[in-house]
Parts: C-alpha cells; structure tokens; sequence
C-alpha cells in the first residue's frame, strides 16, 4: 500500500476542481436544498457553476479524483491524452504527444527503433518511474505495457493518473481507516452535489427530502432550490 493520504477528504472538503469551497460537507448541510438524504449521503439540487464536474473520494483503501481540465496538447507535459499506472506486477503508460526520450519501438525491453531512453520519465504522485524501473514487454511510438516485481524501486502497489482531452483523473491506495472514515465522498456534476461519508459525519440532516422533510434542522440555513452555490 503506498504512503499517499485522501486528506481533506476525510475532513469533509475537497479541493479538485476549483470548486471554491463548495464542495464542502459544512456548506452543503447549511445551505444546499437537499433532494434526498438518508442517514450518511445525499444529493444537493444547486447552481450549475464552476465546476461543471469534479469529485473525490475515498472508499475503503481506494482514494480517487475526477475534474475537468483544459484539452491540452500544447507539451507533453500537458497532452490531449495521458496515462501512467501501476497494478501489481502490471506497469502501462501512454502519453500524447510523447514523453521525452520514448522509444519509437521496443520488444521484450529490447530498444529496436528510436534512440536514447535516459530521459524517458513520468510522475506517478510521489514516484518517478524511469525506463529502467520495468521489462518492457512492447512500445510502440508513444504507448506500452510493463512487468516489474511488486514495489520494485518504490513503486506503488496500485496507483493511476489518466488525462482524455478535458477529463483527469486519478486513483491510489490509502489506509482503510483515516481519522476513523472509512468511505467518504463529494462530487458535482452540473446542478447536483452529492455528498457521503461512514461513519455519518456529525451536522448531516440525517434524513431529508425534497428538503421539506428533514429530520435535523440544527444545522440548517436558509436554502433556496438550486441556491447553493449561485455566486
């Protein structure tokens, strides 16, 4: 398991998308206009803003992120499509355009077009995987498959950043427990804000509908349909 945290995540907020604090349990329990809740997560009917998607969460020992990005393509640093992951004893990457020092096409780790590898590099979180640090089984002009021993040179057991055009994304191991959580999630997608978290995070409604129908207003503001977050 890597040494990577779900952070804020665990507190009931999150910074993917720059979301300008909205997506924050807190502010969703004051001020959204909650569809339904029941118990530990809901759906919040609010503003279609910035963002138009983002979520993150952590299930289990699984702690994954979703926003949208710019479409890209200018440096490989910043393709229109990226890939790097770990699983195992499986290692792929993919990257375009292509990543420094990428082969134009390599058999069984075995260079047979394309040059020098020395700078061929990626970041995958807190590990740099360098050419070296799998066998390569192929690769091909800006794509391949890897085997590598399990953790070989630090790498994370299971550990993936993915960019399409204007979708990034990624997912790394965590602890199964942090700070006593367990699963803990908030998202966005156009006018819905969903929020979830076990054990139940303290100041939820507990059970609400079509906002009408909620069993604990102690921490409630004064909501409007689709008011939450409306600048």
């Amino acid at each position: 398991m890597g040494n990577a945290a779900s952070g804020d995540i665990v507190k009931g907020t999150s910074k993917v998308g720059g979301n300008n604090g909205l997506l924050s349990a807190d502010a969703m329990f004051k001020d959204g206009w909650w569809l339904n809740y029941c118990f530990c997560g809901g759906r919040v009917v609010g503003a279609i803003d910035n963002p138009l998607l983002a979520s993150e969460g952590k299930q289990l020992c699984e702690h994954a992120t979703c926003e949208l990005t710019g479409i890209g393509g200018d440096t490989p640093e910043n393709p229109y499509c990226g890939d790097v992951a770990a699983c195992l004893c499986f290692s792929s990457q993919c990257n375009f355009p292509k990543v420094e020092g990428s082969p134009t096409c390599a058999i069984c780790n075995k260079v047979v077009a394309g040059g020098d590898t020395s700078g061929w590099k990626h970041q995958l979180f807190e590990y740099e995987m360098k050419w070296d640090h799998q066998f390569w089984l192929y690769y091909l002009l800006c794509l391949g498959e890897a085997l590598h021993m399990p953790a070989q040179s630090g790498k994370p057991l299971l550990a993936m950043k993915r960019k399409m055009l204007c979708i990034e994304e990624g997912l790394q191991c965590v602890q199964l427990s942090e700070e006593g959580i367990f699963c803990a999630s908030l998202g966005t997608v156009l006018c819905f804000w969903d929020q979830c978290q076990f054990p139940p995070k303290a100041g939820n409604p507990k059970f609400a509908c079509l906002n009408f129908i909620r069993l604990d207003k102690t921490s409630m503001g004064s909501p409007s349909f689709m008011g939450y977050g409306k600048k």
